[in-house]
């Protein structure tokens, strides 16, 4: 027969006192736990009996009964409270409100070890504790067939699950997503809000419901070992949740299952991003076949070439990670100090601005891609909207889109202004290595003083003078109207976004 808390209440060498709760005696005590954590609830299990010292339930009255009902509220069997310890002391609300919800309150003297209470639970019930062995034994049944067929997977979960009366479901800590494919499930929005208010992280057990802190507990989660942060979401099939000891077997499974997929996805990372590096190549993207982009599951009819300049370590990592939980085939490849990806398009209109957001870099995107042999010149035009992005502050350039902007949409319309406005210098400074392209830039940085500029060029102002005279004979275009000195900024500008996309 299960301990109870009426059981150990029997034990004369445990000394222990009943303070209230006495309708509460017949509860059966599956472990006890000792905790002077100010929120042990986060990883005590259903029918565990809390022992404490008392620190961490709270001074006042109010504090003492918020920490029971969180206590009565996960299903524990009962809290003691060991005397003589320097905690606090038990409050008359604290016992008043273990009355009414019929939680056991103990408290056990200075003399007597909490480690005597403990052992006294381990060695009540091995017939119990039999039990718990076989439902052990029948997972690791499962579970080594499963391996052995090579089918670990949410198959092998679902037989897990009915073996041991659960479902059984693995997901993303962050997201609330399932880790197999896009099934919902149950309580993701619970699961998502009880990591993020435990600082990101997952205690011993969650316990989620369908309402935010309030009872019942529709479901179990416990974290599963490895990257990213992964959760054993269990839904019981019967009224009784299961124990936190079970669970954190069934959690190895998902630890191997977990492992599994990062292993795949890495595979298709390295065979993504060396797919991506021949398609960048005007030599080889119109020889990649469509068997070759149909095994890493990309469409380059939806798709779009996206260029970003990484800001920290890591980039490249979460973007991937963005699009395995986003369930996005993808393509990446860092080179030098950008990072090129072939996303979808609705991707790249939806989710890519809030995962620069968090990335904290800019991004071009270019035009639809459509067919393998265009992607070198997708890279033209993602690098083209990407400095346009960079050089007006935006998240997001669109490349051919102007956006209200007054830069050239494109590297065409760029040539064709630089030719315009600075052919004849660029060609005098290449035949006569003379420096007008770069005096026109300090005069215009220098907002038109002589002054300034010939400091920044480091010359006498009489060779200022002389350098800007021959400059309007060449051009016709000179520094005091406001039209050329308009041409002369946006040509500049062009001319620095052709250079960054190594077009000039």
């Amino acid at each position: 027969m299960t301990l109870t808390v009426r059981d150990l209440l029997e034990r004369p060498r445990l000394q222990l006192t009943l303070v209230s709760g006495a309708d509460g005696v017949g509860k059966e005590i599956s472990w006890a736990h000792a905790s002077d954590l100010p929120d042990p609830w986060n990883w005590l299990g259903p029918g565990e009996l809390l022992l404490t010292n008392g620190t961490g339930i709270g001074a006042d009255a109010a504090a003492q009964v918020r920490f029971l009902e969180q206590l009565s509220q996960i299903g524990a069997s009962g809290l003691v409270i060991g005397l003589g310890t320097g905690g606090q002391p038990v409050t008359a609300a604290l016992a008043d409100r273990a009355a009414d919800l019929a939680m056991p309150l103990l408290t056990v003297p200075y003399s007597v070890r909490f480690a005597d209470i403990v052992r006294a639970v381990a060695e009540s019930d091995d017939r119990e504790h039999s039990a718990f062995l076989g439902d052990v034994a029948n997972f690791y049944d499962v579970l080594r067939l499963s391996l052995a067929a090579g089918d670990l997977g949410p198959a092998t979960f679902d037989a897990l699950g009915r073996r041991l009366g659960m479902r059984l479901y693995l997901a993303d800590a962050e997201t609330g997503a399932s880790v197999f494919d896009d099934t919902p499930i149950p309580l993701a929005e619970s699961l998502v809000r009880a990591v993020a208010e435990h600082g990101h992280a997952i205690p011993g057990l969650l316990r989620l419901s369908r309402q935010p802190g309030q009872a019942p507990v529709s479901a179990l989660a416990v974290a599963v070992p490895g990257e990213p942060m992964t959760a054993l979401v269990v839904e019981p099939l019967g009224p009784r949740l299961p124990s936190a000891t079970i669970l954190q077997h069934v959690a190895i499974a998902g630890a191997m299952q977990l492992a599994q997929i990062v292993s795949q996805r890495q595979r298709q990372r390295r065979s993504g991003g060396e797919l991506l590096e021949r398609l960048l190549s005007p030599a080889h993207a119109g020889h990649v076949s469509g068997a070759e982009l149909k095994e890493n599951g990309v469409d380059l009819g939806g798709c779009v070439l996206t260029v970003l300049r990484p800001g920290r370590p890591g980039t490249e990592d979460d973007l991937h990670l963005a699009c395995s939980r986003a369930h996005l085939p993808s393509l990446l490849l860092r080179r030098d100090d950008l990072l090129y990806a072939v996303i979808p398009r609705a991707a790249a209109a939806g989710q890519l601005p809030t995962w620069l957001a968090d990335l904290g870099c800019a991004a071009g995107v270019s035009e639809p891609l459509g067919a393998a042999g265009r992607v070198p010149d997708a890279a033209v035009e993602a690098a083209w909207a990407l400095s346009i992005a960079e050089a007006n502050g935006l998240a997001v350039a669109r490349y051919g889109d102007s956006a209200g902007l007054l830069m050239p949409r494109t590297p065409a319309e760029a040539t064709s202004l630089v030719d315009q406005v600075l052919g004849r210098l660029i060609e005098h400074d290449r035949a006569h290595h003379t420096h007008y392209l770069e005096t026109v830039r300090a005069i215009v940085a220098s907002d038109g003083s002589w002054q300034r500029a010939a400091a920044a060029l480091h010359v006498h102002k009489q060779t200022l003078g002389y350098r800007m005279r021959r400059i309007t004979e060449l051009t016709g275009r000179g520094f005091t109207r406001t039209p050329h000195l308009a041409e002369w900024w946006f040509a500049l500008q062009a001319h620095d976004l052709l250079a960054a996309c190594g077009l000039v």
